[in-house]
């Protein structure tokens, strides 16, 4: 073997090492804050796509003509495998580019209304994520595909009777959903009537707390006599983006 030969084979091996040794981002995918979710028809749907770096090293994510969050495809299918289309809102992030570090992580979140929930068929369904920036990374950023864990809806009729900890579910989800869509009355409006049907539910204030915190209003919320004894009960606890929507779409991509 040459010389020219040896120095070619021992570049190439250098190049694919750093590229199976460089810092990648790792996804998980939750519906309304559960990987596998029950939730009634008529209640909204958050669907959360976390993205973390693999190792705790800087990760850059950044994609030309436009938000980050374009470079990901989520994609729906009934048990039987078949690909759907759901009415999505893909909430817009805070910035178009994405900087991972071992203590900064990311969320890009899709809505899907009450009212579109309620039209779809009750049954089990299969929700996937994938990162894909290999066609239009930005200079200066990662380029690559992943995917990330799955996650399962399973849709049913509302109960007649809600559990207390099915009641929290339904609130603290019509709660986050409003507040990502900007609709701050709404989200109060959510936490009002769950406080009210039970007062000792810790997440209820606290979520409170934090909505009229964001709003300036740092004396309004009062403590509960209640809250001395606080109920254990699911808590989603979704909304970091701003709340502001890009336009609706499918859930599925080419």
């Amino acid at each position: 073997m040459n010389r020219a030969a040896l120095s070619l084979i021992l570049l190439c091996s250098a190049a694919l090492l750093r590229a199976q040794n460089a810092p990648t981002p790792e996804l998980a995918l939750d519906v309304n804050a559960q990987t596998d979710a029950v939730v009634s028809s008529g209640w909204p749907l958050l669907i959360r796509a976390a993205v973390v770096s693999s190792d705790g090293r800087p990760v850059k994510i950044g994609v030309n003509g436009g938000a980050w969050t374009q470079a990901l495809h989520l994609s729906i299918a009934d048990a039987g495998g078949a690909a759907l289309n759901w009415p999505t809102q893909l909430v817009a992030p805070a910035s178009s580019t994405l900087s991972l570090s071992g203590i900064t992580s990311a969320d890009a979140v899709w809505l899907v209304a009450p009212a579109d929930t309620a039209n779809i068929a009750p049954g089990l369904y299969n929700l996937t994520v994938t990162l894909d920036t290999t066609a239009n990374a930005a200079a200066g950023t990662w380029s690559g595909s992943v995917s990330g864990n799955g996650s399962t809806v399973q849709l049913q009729a509302e109960p007649a009777t809600l559990s207390p900890d099915e009641e929290a579910s339904k609130y603290l989800a019509f709660a986050a959903y409003s507040q990502l869509r900007g609709d701050t009355a709404g989200a109060q409006t959510a936490l009002d009537t769950l406080i009210s049907h039970q007062p000792g539910i810790l997440a209820g204030y606290t979520e409170k707390a934090d909505l009229l915190s964001s709003l300036g209003d740092y004396e309004a919320h009062s403590t509960s006599p209640n809250r001395r004894s606080p109920s254990s009960t699911p808590r989603i606890r979704i909304p970091r983006s701003r709340p502001a929507l890009s336009c609706t779409g499918s859930a599925t991509w080419p």
